[in-house]
């Protein structure tokens, strides 16, 4: 059975295994990498991590944010996913987006938002089965092997 949780200390191990197995120039304007589970968890000290278990292995996870610290933005929530490589295709970012959704609905949120690159195709199409619309583009934000890369900015709004 399929669980969705907030992190817990023994699941940063999993954590950063999947970090450093799935982050590519296609998807990632900064290619994560990390030596050992005491440096991924100082980094990840400061966020609010959501994981997806089956057995209690780690098959995903969301980063849950503000947009920003603006009081005028706080019905805005910003988030990230990541799913193991070996798990991908498998409903595990569905189950992700819905629980993030319902979350959100929870706590007053309006809006959710995503930052994907524009040559992470499947994503993008990922993203829009899940309800989410592009918002805007950074033309030519960052320059990944050789050539420009858009950033764009997807949300999804909630009833």
């Amino acid at each position: 059975m399929r669980t969705i949780r907030m992190v817990e200390p023994q699941d940063y191990a999993q954590l950063m295994k999947i970090e450093n197995e799935i982050w590519t120039n296609d998807n990632s304007p900064v290619l994560h990498w990390y030596e050992n589970v005491e440096e991924f968890q100082e980094k990840m000290q400061n966020a609010t991590i959501v994981v997806a278990l089956e057995n209690e292995k780690i098959l995903g996870f969301l980063n849950l944010s503000q947009m920003s610290k603006l009081e005028s933005n706080r019905f805005s929530m910003l988030i990230g996913i990541g799913v193991a490589k070996n798990a991908q295709s498998s409903g595990v970012g569905r189950n992700l987006i819905s629980w993030v959704k319902e979350y959100a609905r929870e706590h007053g949120k309006h809006k959710i938002g995503l930052r994907v690159l524009s040559t992470n195709e499947k994503a993008i199409r990922f993203y829009e089965k899940n309800g989410f619309i592009e918002e805007g583009r950074l033309r030519d934000e960052f320059f990944i092997d050789g050539k420009f890369v858009d950033d764009v900015f997807m949300a999804c709004f909630l009833e």
